[in-house]
């Protein structure tokens, strides 16, 4: 019997991360968004309703029982997250 227990955390790393880069080339940086901006509390609101429609969507998946979107929605909900801590750090570097 396999007693071995799979860590998935590079792999959802990775996919996270490919989520990520998805976003950057369609919306930009969030440096480019940020300097769009104005005042920087729009970046953040406009963030954060994404987010929340993201947390929909999984939860919508979830409640409807298709793991296979649900792990979708969740890679976009870790990747949207993702996004706003790069924001807020550069927002609070300055």
């Amino acid at each position: 019997m396999d007693t071995e227990i799979k860590d998935y955390r590079l792999e959802s790393y990775l996919l996270i991360e490919d989520e990520r880069d998805r976003q950057v080339e369609l919306y930009g940086t969030e440096s480019i968004l940020i300097r769009a901006s104005d005042p920087v509390t729009a970046y953040l609101e406009k963030k954060l309703v994404i987010l929340m429609e993201e947390v929909g969507e999984l939860a919508h998946e979830v409640l409807e029982r298709r793991n296979d979107l649900a792990l979708d929605e969740a890679v976009q909900v870790a990747a949207v997250a993702m996004a706003i801590v790069e924001g807020l750090l550069e927002i609070n570097e300055k």
